[in-house]
């Protein structure tokens, strides 16, 4: 093996884990990120433990999961309880309102809504619908707006204004 393989290998985190699992919050993040703090429902330590990131992920997203306290997956070096490594954070949650309503908020580098007939987006009297029967995508309002910073173009086989 070559020196350079051996360096690119070195800088990887290599360790084996047992099919021991579960869920958690990061309680704590110090400013420059690199010490996560997570605890989790089966701690046996009683304290918030260091825990290994098993992906890159920015601070400003680990920030956001600290303070919303949301779910991470859990996977243990070794099976070793005292070293959880994140394997994901949920980025789904609901946040509660005064009024007892929900918000939810979901957030990734991309989402994708499928359903085998019908997918229905409403807000008061505004509606888009897609439907998969026709591939028709309605969309209906009191007021429709489009913009763009480039084009705004209208492609079709033929085009009904009015």
């Amino acid at each position: 093996m070559d020196n350079q393989n051996k360096e690119n290998r070195s800088n990887l985190i290599h360790f084996e884990t047992k099919d021991t699992s579960c869920f958690g919050t990061i309680i704590e993040l110090n400013e420059e990120g690199n010490k996560i703090y997570v605890d989790y429902e089966e701690n046996p330590y009683e304290k918030p433990l260091v825990a290994w990131l098993a992906y890159r992920i920015s601070y400003e997203d680990l920030k956001f999961a600290t303070e919303k306290q949301l779910k991470v997956k859990l996977i243990f070096e070794n099976g070793d309880y005292k070293k959880p490594v994140i394997e994901r954070i949920d980025f789904s949650y609901f946040d509660e309102q005064e009024d007892n309503c929900q918000d939810i908020h979901i957030k990734g580098n991309k989402i994708v809504f499928e359903a085998d007939s019908k997918i229905v987006l409403k807000s008061g009297s505004a509606t888009a619908v897609l439907t998969a029967s026709n591939g028709k995508f309605t969309i209906k309002g009191e007021n429709i707006e489009s913009s763009a910073n480039l084009n705004n173009d209208i492609n079709g086989a033929s085009v009904s204004i009015n």
